[in-house]
């Protein structure tokens, strides 16, 4: 893309900002970033951005050193480090990203709104769920936006040099989500196709992405440094007697982190020491056994910690208002005693999540000889085939599956026959 000079490349950064309906505070945020900006290039003689102007800049005006880790910016810091991406990403792409939250109602601002709406009715009749269909909805937008950026208003003037525009204008995600991206863009052209909304199959335009299925390495967890985490907890204060409930639950259940912050007060059968809950990713009902450890935090936390609310929720924020969890608080919760208890962080490409923490859980039940079929139930799978990724952390079984030299030999003797 044809570079523009820093005034012309702020003032359309600022207009998209508008355009995508920021809040107002947000803007004005950016607004003052920007301005300083401009002041901080003119005074170096500089009319053209670059990636090193941009570090340089926030560097000496935000003290932000190049590879700090965005966990660890203060309020400033943030703001100026988004807007200055923003520039970056609108100079080489044309375009940024605009995250969509789950939960927030999205707003079609084109023409192609009643579009939307016939393909969401559609996934119905695939049984998709409510969050699913929110994710694929918000993957799409992600493509109207980029229209919007081009100044087009309808997926009728998109053609195939348009769509290997947008592709590069994601490459900077990673390849398990710009697959996803890509795969339901071409669901939604073949939608339109079949319906004569396109003259044209676009969906054959939008390539495909080939994403090995070890892509995403979860941690391997040991159980020492899972006896590590738990026991870093401090189990005297509010805070602690909460979080070590949840940690547990992660841990010894298995279960989502959607998962733990849907569980209410009526999916605790204490008779029967179980917790019954329906889960968000299948809305499939899962029953968990509750161990006499978990059960007596729970307890411990609803006495001494859980703050008075007509809330159903079990787990709630420690602050007012008390609410119910955000979608990521139990990962909060979980980085927070990862870097408190001292655990070494892993190299990338490789997740510390709660997820890591349910194949832990999936590798725990296969070192005890678990079918996965077993494996599969108790993690409230719907198919088989949704527990296999887990057989990649069972290093033990994989070694077993091992050829030796001779054995390797003397199949290739055999083939050659």
């Amino acid at each position: 893309m044809e570079k523009m000079s820093l005034t012309e490349l702020v003032r359309k950064v600022n207009n998209e900002i508008v355009r995508l309906e920021y809040t107002q505070n947000v803007i004005r945020k950016h607004v003052k970033v920007y301005q300083r900006f401009l002041e901080y290039a003119i005074d170096k003689g500089i009319e053209i951005y670059s990636e090193e102007l941009g570090e340089r800049f926030l560097l000496d005006a935000y003290e932000l050193v190049p590879g700090k880790k965005s966990s660890e910016y203060n309020s400033e810091q943030a703001y100026s480090h988004a807007a200055i991406r923003k520039l970056g990403e609108y100079q080489t792409y044309g375009a940024f990203g605009k995250l969509v939250r789950h939960g927030t109602e999205i707003t079609w601002a084109l023409d192609d709104k009643l579009w939307i709406e016939e393909y969401d009715k559609s996934l119905d009749l695939l049984d998709v769920s409510k969050k699913s269909k929110f994710y694929r909805r918000t993957r799409i937008q992600k493509f109207y936006n980029y229209l919007g950026f081009q100044g087009l208003s309808s997926a009728t003037q998109t053609d195939a040099d348009l769509i290997s525009q947008y592709v590069i204008s994601i490459q900077c995600y990673s390849k398990t989500y710009v697959r996803h991206l890509l795969k339901d863009l071409r669901s939604y052209f073949r939608f339109l196709y079949s319906h004569g909304h396109i003259k044209y199959d676009l969906s054959q335009a939008v390539p495909r992405i080939c994403v090995p299925e070890s892509a995403n390495v979860p941690a391997l967890w040991t159980e020492p440094d899972i006896n590590k985490l738990l026991s870093c907890v401090d189990r005297s204060t509010p805070i602690g007697k909460r979080d070590y409930a949840v940690l547990l639950i992660i841990t010894g259940l298995g279960l989502r982190s959607c998962d733990v912050r849907q569980i209410k007060l009526d999916n605790l059968n204490w008779q029967r020491k179980e917790i019954e809950i329906v889960q968000s990713k299948t809305g499939v009902m899962n029953i968990c056994p509750m161990t006499d450890e978990l059960g007596w935090a729970i307890i411990d936390y609803i006495r001494y910690s859980r703050q008075k609310s007509d809330l159903p929720y079990l787990f709630l924020t420690a602050n007012a208002p008390y609410t119910q969890f955000g979608s990521s608080t139990a990962n909060h919760i979980l980085r927070r005693y990862i870097d408190r208890c001292g655990i070494p962080a892993k190299p990338m490409g490789v997740s510390r999540g709660s997820h890591s923490l349910r194949h832990a859980f999936a590798r725990k039940l296969l070192n005890q000889n678990v079918s996965l079929e077993l494996i599969s139930e108790i993690l409230g799978h719907t198919a088989l085939t949704s527990a296999s990724p887990y057989l990649k952390i069972d290093i033990e079984g994989l070694r077993e599956c091992a050829l030796s030299i001779g054995e390797v030999k003397k199949y290739a003797e055999q083939a050659d026959v």
